[in-house]
């Protein structure tokens, strides 16, 4: 995995040190109408994840990200989840250039626990979450997002993403020898709902 993030990494810094040569600066570009991206941070927890984002209008534009993950960690292990957040986003200057503000729903399937300290991901960062049970549901929310664009040129672009926001959710609950608890239990949650660094490449 570190060899993989590695060769990316230097792909990444080679394209990018080739075209500052040849594209006008950062600031001169014109402002995206399609991208791609991907959030770094989500792949530290082995989750593939991508986003779209398209403008809409000369102050608008509107991102639908996604994550999956349908891992299984050893016999019993799960971090499995499926995540689609859709975005509308106000720019103060121009679609996919600076800050913004945006409004999201979400809606997130989960399959998670029977962690322990014996689960190993990248970068030898070990788990522990919920050890003797497993959560299985289903949440929906709603937040606010800020997050700034920094153009790299013709083709790549980075953005911080912070959101905070509502969700609720709805699941059972299993213990290790497969025995469900009795009826759903709920929950409400107020915090973040989002924390990106994105990696974007932009279409057109």
């Amino acid at each position: 995995m570190k060899r993989y993030l590695f060769i990316f990494t230097a792909l990444l810094y080679a394209n990018v040190c080739f075209s500052q040569g040849k594209q006008p600066a950062a600031g001169d570009l014109e402002s995206p109408k399609l991208v791609i991206k991907t959030n770094a941070l989500y792949w530290l927890l082995t989750t593939p994840n991508l986003s779209v984002e398209t403008a809409l209008s000369d102050k608008l534009s509107l991102d639908i990200a996604s994550n999956f993950n349908p891992w299984k960690f050893g016999a019993h292990a799960r971090f499995q989840h499926f995540l689609i957040q859709p975005e509308l986003r106000y720019w103060l200057d121009k679609p996919m250039k600076g800050h913004y503000f945006g409004f999201h729903v979400h809606y997130l399937y989960v399959n998670v626990g029977f962690i322990d300290t014996h689960i190993t991901v990248p970068f030898n960062l070990h788990l522990s979450f919920m050890p003797d049970f497993r959560k299985q549901g289903n949440i929906y929310g709603l937040g606010f997002s800020y997050g700034y664009n920094w153009r790299l040129n013709a083709k790549w672009a980075l953005e911080g993403v912070l959101s905070i926001g509502y969700a609720h959710l709805k699941y059972n609950t299993y213990q290790r020898d497969g025995y469900k608890f009795p009826g759903y239990d709920y929950y409400n949650y107020v915090g973040p709902t989002k924390l990106a660094a994105n990696l974007i490449y932009i279409i057109k």
